[in-house]
């Protein structure tokens, strides 16, 4: 009777020590979870505000371009009616003169004038034209620009994901390692101890 109560009491030690391990394990499980949840939520939250910001900007660049593209447009095809119809009038006009005075002083002033407002406003109107040109490729450029931005957030957003998953099977492995460890370490490992961290290869941030 007395060789066999050493034995009893190291099997009930072992049952306490085997238990513990298990809900240590269970515990570094659970908290495995909780931070690769929250780390997760918190990395697509950040991604997500960021798209919309960029995709926001992107959509207010491509209004104001339509906007001023057709402002542009509008005020052209107005000069263009201005000059058209200013054309007409010195040509009525100068019908109208020439039929009662072909050497009329005030007639040939007349003309005159008109015709270098008319080449004023034919310069305006290419002016008008190369600035149309000009603001275009400029919002062209900001909206390609914006564009980019877009795809290199996206870059990230696959570049973290990679991270990511790189993290959660590191994290795996030391858990995987810590269990490992305990076990061999027998009673020596308390509740509530961490396993021994070991240092693995960063990811690239993204």
């Amino acid at each position: 009777a007395g060789g066999r109560a050493p034995a009893a009491r190291g099997d009930s030690r072992g049952q306490v020590d085997a238990a513990a391990l298990e809900m240590k394990q269970r515990r570094l499980e659970d908290e495995h979870e909780a931070v690769v949840h929250e780390y997760s939520l918190l990395l697509t939250g950040q991604l997500e505000v960021q798209r919309q910001h960029f995709e926001a900007q992107l959509e207010a660049a491509t209004r104001a371009h339509a906007a001023v593209a057709a402002e542009l447009e509008a005020s052209v095809e107005r000069q263009r009616a201005e000059l058209r119809g200013r054309a007409e009038q010195v040509e009525r006009k100068a019908h109208a003169q020439a039929r009662r005075s072909a050497a009329s002083d005030a007639l040939l002033s007349s003309v005159r004038g008109d015709l270098a407002f008319n080449k004023q406003l034919n310069e305006q109107l290419v002016a008008n034209q190369a600035e149309f040109a000009a603001q275009a490729k400029a919002a062209g450029e900001r909206e390609a620009a914006l564009q980019g931005q877009v795809r290199e957030l996206e870059e990230q957003l696959r570049d973290m994901s990679i991270h990511l998953e790189a993290q959660m099977k590191m994290l795996e492995v030391q858990a995987a390692e810590g269990g490992a460890a305990a076990e061999l370490n027998g009673a020596h490992v308390m509740p509530g101890e961490p396993p021994p961290a070991r240092k693995g290869r960063r990811g690239r941030k993204g």
